[in-house]
């Protein structure tokens, strides 16, 4: 199977594409590597290195004629989004109309769409469900909610599947610090550099932390499946949320870091940051019931991982 996998330098994208590499899969990566690593492309998948809204976008995708195209290419950053959210659009609302319309041009069978836990906002319920009351806190979470109507409104009348993995709080190997990291990496990037990790706000913030390795199977299957999503009934008939359905807060978080690090200094403490939603847990008994799927690292195993590969990276310097 052919697949272009946009994004796939970074943090997920590079995961996912070393795995569909491994089942035999002839991919292209497009990143611009803004926040991507070049180190990260697998050395057997073809790579481009250019900004999805380019006009040369379009033009390489149809050379390639991927079946299936994985859109993970985003300004991902909520405080970015606040500070600059013209910047923000241009990349996940006219970068997400390129996608998809590159994706009609070149006869795609599927778009595979990364969105997000921020699209749901402040939770009325938890667990969320798909679902669940939309109302984004910030300009990234309406514009990842944006992008699944963009999706849906370009594809659908051309014929072309779409699916939406609405992910949780993903960690990992290979997570960038680079400006706003998830707090796994900013942790574990700090306590590998002998610094004390730094708490934003009161610790009880709590999060749905999923490895990235189950994220990865998870975009897996929905690539393959022989479902057709976009057929699923309801508006949110083809979204999934990709999580674990249980939360930690960072107080917590910090603990079991701290049984695996061996740091035992007194962290410090910031502000909490503008725009974010205390508490944000996620059903995945969609995922379960129509995918068969379900995640497999618990959350210590996957901490202790992050740390390994944080700790490595730390010694090379």
């Amino acid at each position: 199977m052919k697949i272009l996998v946009t994004g796939g330098a970074g943090f997920i994208g590079s995961a996912l594409v070393h795995q569909l590499v491994s089942l035999g899969g002839e991919v292209m990566v497009i990143d611009d590597l803004s926040t991507g690593f070049f180190e990260n492309v697998h050395p057997s998948s073809e790579f481009h290195k250019l900004d999805i809204c380019d006009p040369a976008f379009g033009e390489t995708v149809v050379q390639f004629s991927p079946e299936v195209i994985v859109h993970l290419a985003a300004q991902s950053s909520v405080t970015r989004s606040l500070v600059d959210p013209a910047a923000n659009d241009r990349i996940n609302l006219d970068g997400t109309r390129t996608v998809a319309q590159a994706a009609v041009d070149c006869g795609a069978v599927r778009v595979v769409f990364a969105s997000s836990a921020a699209i749901y906002g402040d939770p009325a319920e938890i667990p969320l469900v798909e679902t669940s009351a939309k109302s984004p806190q910030n300009p990234y979470g309406a514009s990842k909610l944006a992008g699944e109507a963009i999706l849906a409104e370009t594809l659908k009348p051309a014929g072309v599947d779409y699916v939406f993995g609405r992910f949780a709080n993903v960690y990992g190997p290979r997570q960038s610090t680079l400006g706003e990291a998830g707090v796994v990496a900013a942790f574990c990037s700090r306590i590998a550099a002998g610094n004390a990790p730094i708490v934003n706000g009161d610790g009880t913030q709590t999060r749905d932390f999923i490895y990235v390795g189950d994220v990865v199977s998870a975009l897996t299957l929905l690539i393959g499946h022989d479902l057709k999503f976009s057929s699923i009934p309801g508006a949110d008939g083809p979204a999934f949320n990709i999580s674990t359905g249980q939360g930690a807060d960072l107080a917590e978080l910090l603990v079991t870091l701290r049984q695996i690090t061996g740091f035992h200094g007194v962290e410090e403490h910031g502000e909490p940051p503008v725009g974010e939603v205390h508490t944000s847990i996620l059903s995945a008994e969609k995922a379960a019931d129509i995918l068969e799927w379900g995640t497999e690292v618990e959350l210590a195993d996957g901490l202790e991982a992050a740390w390994g590969w944080f700790k490595e990276q730390s010694s090379r310097i």
